[in-house]
């Protein structure tokens, strides 16, 4: 009879979360960035690609929202928003220290903060990405897995 779904087995919740609180969450592990669901035709992004990210929550531009799959233990896994979550990761998140920081570069509209990192921009230019909700869709963890492999495939 073919392939059918039963609607009730699609369990898809939405929450709002400023950015601060996603990169926290990445930090402390709950929150992983699986490459599992990564479409296979991008790469890593480039320096020039995650600082136009950065500049558009600067000029409050939009980024779209993020997918989520929610584990038995409450965690939850990337399934689109990688490149988006990378890069604020690796701008906000990571230690003074780690090689994995970029400098901001190429800005288009913010040229004063080129070449700056995180803490070298001014406090209200943090504040305004930092503070920026976005909208995450959370696959529940009952989801069956075919189901959530399916949706993977059509947001991507």
């Amino acid at each position: 009879m073919g392939n059918y779904l039963v609607p009730a087995d699609i369990d898809i919740g939405l929450q709002h979360y400023p950015i601060n609180k996603i990169v926290q969450m990445i930090k402390c592990g709950d929150l992983i960035l699986d490459k599992t669901f990564r479409k296979t035709r991008t790469d890593e992004w480039n320096q020039e690609t995650k600082s136009s990210l950065i500049e558009s929550l600067m000029i409050h531009v939009p980024i779209g929202n993020f997918y989520f799959e929610m584990t038995d233990d409450g965690k939850n896994i990337v399934i689109d928003g990688w490149g988006r979550l990378d890069a604020l990761n690796r701008f906000m998140g990571l230690d003074k220290d780690s090689p994995e920081r970029f400098r901001l570069s190429k800005l288009k509209y913010m040229e004063e903060f080129e070449g700056c990192l995180w803490e070298e921009l001014s406090a209200h230019i943090r504040r305004r990405i930092s503070e920026r909700y976005v909208d995450i869709y959370i696959l529940r963890s009952w989801v069956p897995e075919e189901v959530k492999n399916d949706i993977a495939l059509r947001i991507g």
